[in-house]
């Protein structure tokens, strides 16, 4: 990768492979740069609730809607009439 290619916001690297920064202590350069990372990940995870919920609601609904036929309760039975569907889903919903 070309040196051109760095985004240089907390340090450069020169010509001769030396590299600089404007914040001299090692301890608070790190703690800083990893401040940055640290907002972006908090945003991913922010933004992986509304989408969780979404398709928790749609689990919900199409185990309604989903039919299971030839089995052993009767025909057409609803997905959430089967408890292991119930306790996978419902205890999820709970703790929503």
């Amino acid at each position: 990768m070309p040196r051109t290619a760095l985004l240089e916001r907390f340090g450069t690297v020169a010509a001769d492979r030396t590299y600089s920064s404007p914040i001299s202590s090692p301890g608070a350069r790190f703690f800083t740069m990893i401040g940055a990372l640290v907002e972006g990940r908090i945003c991913i995870a922010g933004a992986g609730l509304p989408v969780a919920s979404n398709a928790l609601a749609t689990a919900v609904c199409w185990g309604e809607q989903r039919r299971q036929f030839c089995t052993g309760l009767a025909k057409h039975t609803p997905l959430m009439d089967y408890l292991a569907h119930q306790r996978r889903l419902l205890l999820a919903l709970c703790a929503w």
